[in-house]
């Protein structure tokens, strides 16, 4: 192999390498998890929930009027009053529900973080290695090269040897 071939395949190695490098991942940042849950106007709302305990009482005409007023209102308030139950419960019910895909999604996303540090690590030890395995191969002289795939060939016959001599 002439000076100049052997320039232009080295040539022809870097470039390969070169954009072997550029297709290495880029580490970015790792998107935040979402906010914890916010619960803090839950008892608020457990405490305030109830309006049916407003119910009038007591005896003479102002008494009677309320009562005849609160017989009028009565049905919108247990309609509101069920309503709110409803809401209550339900927020009562999911918080813990949130509370865990905030958690999943912080543990997820740090995961996923360190899989891709550690695939970037393999990908720049693959890059080294073979930028390596060229430098020493290109400075072995050509006749070293060949007694060495000529071992590997006589290693392979001997290890895996034709069906007909078994």
């Amino acid at each position: 192999m002439t000076s100049r071939e052997r320039e232009d395949a080295d040539r022809t190695y870097n470039d390969a390498l070169t954009t072997l490098d550029a297709a290495l991942q880029r580490l970015r940042d790792v998107p935040h998890p979402p906010p914890p849950y916010d619960k803090r106007q839950l008892m608020p709302l457990n405490e305030r929930w109830g309006l049916l305990s407003v119910r009038p009482i007591g005896q003479g005409c102002r008494e009677r009027l309320r009562s005849v007023i609160w017989l009028t209102v009565a049905p919108l308030f247990k309609r509101q009053h069920t309503f709110n139950a409803a809401l209550v419960e339900h927020l009562n019910r999911n918080t813990s529900v949130h509370q865990e895909v905030t958690a999943s999604a912080a543990t997820t996303l740090a995961f996923i973080h360190e899989e891709v540090v550690k695939a970037n690590k393999f990908q720049a030890r693959l890059i080294t290695i073979r930028s390596n395995h060229h430098t020493v191969c290109k400075h072995q002289r050509p006749r070293e090269r060949r007694s060495h795939a000529t071992d590997k060939r006589r290693r392979r016959r001997v290890s895996h040897p034709p069906s007909w001599r078994t």
